[in-house]
Formats: structure tokens, C-alpha cells, sequence
């Protein structure tokens, strides 16, 4: 559990190319066997406590009543801003994708007008839409290792699909576009399915599948506390797969929709550890991630897609 407070994020820092190879993990190694019991232990403990402990949402009705609406809103605004300060930065989805040829220099000002759209309020749904497509054009364009590592995009799609604009609309056309009531309740769940399946992705194929991206970012960034604090033998190689363990683990724990608010909690002091150690881009990039956090703090699991389905 000690590696829960940082998380390596070796595509942004390290160079894809040029990187000695490293050996791959074995089923059997020792640092994969710990982290399958620990990842067992965890996820028994969590769907042990999300049988356990109340329902938030019982106990704080009238609270989650009036707040629901204005975090639906403040997603679509916050989303609409991230996409904005992407197109000015010039990369699109994450600072990875830098934006360069006159067909990119399209796609980045389709994204500035979906941030565009999306911050003001301005036919959200249709806007989720163009969303979704643009991610596939740019998984197409860009290829297929992009396309998996940016999932929380068709998640952020869909959230703002099923759950609109309540408030703050700059045209008031959204009851044009409005869903029936019992889609709404798909909205939170598919944004936390997906961004779990992104986080799974990210954990192995950054980290596990890749350990020698992982090393050379600590190289320049020397992260391996587990050394400071007297384990000599807990090497760099030991150190990746534990982060890329520890991912994969809060990703399935938002898939099966168990303890999502402490999930929740406990990734949102990783991003604020990591923005606080490696800057601004660090923040515009994880911007989005901090904006589903968010909605997740609020709502939960959902009530629908999940291991228990209860309300949340």
C-alpha cells in the first residue's frame, strides 16, 4: 500500500524513443505475486465496507438534491475549459498529441469550438457527440496507442451526452436535446466505467507492459521513496510495476463501482502530490481527471452498472 502517494507518469517526461529495453515481469516474480494478494485483499476489503457502510445519498438527501445539478454543470464547464486550454497549448486530448500539420491545426480548432460549446452551454448534447467522434478521428490519425490511452474521453462523451447542461446554459435550448429521466442515471456510471478502464489501461501499458519508460523517468525524477525510507533492495524496476499495480487496482475498483468516493479521495491526493511536484503541465493535462474526480466525490458509483446496484 505504500505507493499509493505518487504515480509515474513516464510518456509525459520520457522520451518513446531511444529508451534501453528492460526485462518484462513474470506472472512469478515475487513483486507481482505481492501486488495480486494485495490487489485481492483491497478489493475484498472495499466491496466489504460498500456493503457496510450508508448510503451518503440517504443520509443527505436534500444536500445531494440541490448540488447534483450544479456539478453536472460545472463538468461541462470545467471539461469545456480543459479542451480549451489544450487547443491554446497546441495538443489535443493531452500533451503527448502536439499539434503541428494544417489537418491537425483542424482538429485543434474543433476541439477549441467543443470547449467552446461546452463551457457556455450551448447544445451540450450535440456537442458530446462531435466529442466522441473527434476522439475516434484522432485515434485513427494518431494510432491505436493513443486511442486506448485516452478512454476517459468517450466517458466524458457520454457523461455529457445523458446528463446535459441544468444550469448556466447560454442559450436555453438544451430541453430541445433533454433525455428522458431514467437516461440520466447512466451518466455518472459510464463516466466511471470508462475512466476505470482508462486507468487499467494506463497502469499496464505505460508501466507494466513497459518498464523501461518507468526506470528512465526515475532517473530524472528519483521517486523511489520506498529507499529513503530504509528499503535498500526495493529497486527502481520493483517501484514502476507497483505504480502501473496500484493504477490498474483504482481503475477495477471504478469499474465494479465499490468505495468510489474513497477511490475517489485517495486518487485525487496523487494528482495534487504529482501537480505539486511536476508544474503546470502536470495540471492542464490532468485537468479533465480532477473535473471527473470531482463528479465522482459527488455522486458515487451511480446507481446503475455496478457490482452492488443499490443507491449510491
Amino acid at each position: 500500500m505504500i505507493p499509493l502517494i505518487v504515480e509515474a507518469h513516464v510518456k509525459w517526461f520520457v522520451p518513446l524513443f531511444g529508451v534501453p529495453p528492460a526485462r518484462p515481469y513474470q506472472l512469478f516474480d515475487a513483486i507481482v505475486i505481492v501486488w495480486l494478494i494485495v490487489g485481492a485483499i483491497v478489493i475484498g476489503i472495499g466491496i466489504l465496507l460498500e456493503r457496510k457502510l450508508p448510503s451518503l445519498r440517504k443520509i443527505s438527501y436534500p444536500f445531494f438534491e440541490y448540488i447534483d445539478p450544479v456539478i453536472i454543470s460545472l463538468f461541462s464547464i470545467l471539461i469545456g475549459f480543459s479542451f480549451i486550454i489544450f487547443s491554446i497549448s497546441g495538443y489535443i486530448f493531452t500533451p503527448l498529441l502536439v499539434l503541428h500539420t494544417p489537418f491537425e491545426r483542424v482538429l485543434q480548432g474543433l476541439q477549441a469550438l467543443i470547449g467552446i460549446s461546452l463551457m457556455f452551454g450551448v447544445v451540450v448534447q450535440l456537442s458530446s457527440i462531435s466529442l466522441f467522434l473527434l476522439y475516434l478521428v484522432v485515434g485513427w490519425y494518431f494510432g491505436f496507442s493513443n486511442f486506448i490511452d485516452m478512454f476517459q474521453i468517450p466517458g466524458i462523451a457520454l457523461m455529457l451526452f445523458f446528463a446535459g447542461r441544468p444550469h448556466w446554459a447560454f442559450l436555453d435550448v438544451q430541453k430541445l436535446f433533454a433525455l428522458p429521466g431514467p437516461y440520466l442515471a447512466y451518466a455518472v456510471p459510464l463516466l466511471r466505467i470508462f475512466t476505470g478502464i482508462n486507468l487499467v489501461i494506463l497502469g499496464f501499458h505505460e508501466k507494466i507492459l513497459h518498464p523501461e519508460l518507468g526506470l528512465a523517468f526515475l532517473k530524472k525524477y528519483p521517486w523511489n521513496f520506498i529507499k529513503m525510507l530504509g528499503f535498500d533492495n526495493f529497486s527502481d524496476y520493483w517501484f514502476v510495476f507497483s505504480t502501473g499495480a496500484v493504477e490498474v487496482l483504482f481503475g477495477i475498483i471504478f469499474i465494479l463501482g465499490i468505495i468510489t468516493r474513497i477511490n475517489a479521495g485517495i486518487l485525487t491526493t496523487i494528482f495534487i502530490t504529482t501537480l505539486v511536484l511536476l508544474g503546470p503541465v502536470e495540471f492542464t493535462g490532468h485537468l479533465p481527471y480532477f473535473t471527473i474526480i470531482m463528479v465522482l466525490l459527488i455522486f458515487g458509483s451511480g446507481s446503475k452498472l455496478k457490482l452492488f446496484p443499490t443507491t449510491c
